[in-house]
């Protein structure tokens, strides 16, 4: 909730500027719903425990949440490869027991 604050006053602060951002503040939410059924998707077809991997993934996402690491906004070609792995990985995880 902190986390959406910031970034809500972030924004409107560039928006008086009329800026746009070119990058992300720390891990957007909208990656992790490609990053956790990919990771799933990889656990299951390589029979890996998925309760070693999930508490440890988990871990990771929030300590990239609140990172000062800037992560570019994908466009044009890399947002349609993002869409098509994220298709991919939904009709996987449909046929995968």
């Amino acid at each position: 909730l902190i986390r959406l604050a910031y970034f809500n006053v972030q924004e409107m602060k560039l928006q008086e500027n009329n800026v746009s951002r070119e990058y992300y503040e720390g891990l957007p939410v909208t990656s992790v719903a490609l990053i956790i059924p990919l990771i799933y998707t990889i656990c299951i077809l390589f029979n890996i425990p998925l309760d070693i991997i999930f508490n440890k993934l988990y871990i990771l996402i929030l300590i990239l949440f609140v990172a000062k690491v800037k992560i570019p906004k994908l466009r044009g070609k890399k947002l349609l490869i993002l869409l098509f792995i994220g298709i991919i990985l939904l009709v996987s995880m449909l046929f995968i027991k």
